[in-house]
């Protein structure tokens, strides 16, 4: 629905498009017939939550509420290393095969809280996804595995700062 509305503009002008007053003349209805007066009330087909790899982004660990270690996310793909200290593969794109729109928003706050039920923590055993998409100046995470198991965040909390990137695909 987005995407007919405005795949023939510009990445900027659906940016602009999308997050102004400019909105309103898309005429973008919802699934129960009403029209949508913002973006942020139209559902994507699908929905990925990332990560920052800047310098306070991070994943606290506590191990049996005791222990505690930080791991930054700008430590996880460093080429200040000699070796990496972390497991990660990076991937150069999305991974999104139909024609569409790749919308970033940047919020801020606690990216939510996940419980493991292991006797002890193994650093070694953490993985990272990694996308590195060429319109981002940094890289960003997908996913964050532990033990071949995606770790699912619950609690979260975030403000949106009004950063935003379009890509179209």
């Amino acid at each position: 629905m987005v995407w007919k509305a405005v795949g023939h503009l510009t990445e900027e002008q659906i940016r602009i498009a999308l997050y102004s007053e400019e909105f309103n003349k898309l005429k973008l209805n919802l699934p129960n017939g009403k029209s949508a007066s913002t973006f942020f009330e139209i559902f994507p087909d699908v929905q990925y939550i990332a990560y920052d790899c800047d310098r306070i982004s991070r994943l606290e660990i506590k191990v049996k509420n005791k222990s505690r270690s930080r791991l930054f996310f700008n430590e996880i793909v460093s080429g200040e290393l000699l070796f990496p200290l972390y497991n990660y593969t990076i991937e150069k794109s999305f991974p999104i095969n139909d024609k569409g729109l790749l919308i970033i928003e940047n919020d801020i706050g606690h990216f939510g809280r996940c419980k493991l039920r292991e006797e002890s923590f193994e650093i070694d055993q953490i993985e990272f996804e990694i996308v590195q998409e060429k319109a981002f100046p940094k890289h960003i995470i997908l996913k964050i595995n532990y033990k071949g198991k995606e770790l699912v965040f619950r609690k979260r909390e975030n403000l949106f700062n009004g950063s935003v990137i379009v890509i179209k695909k």
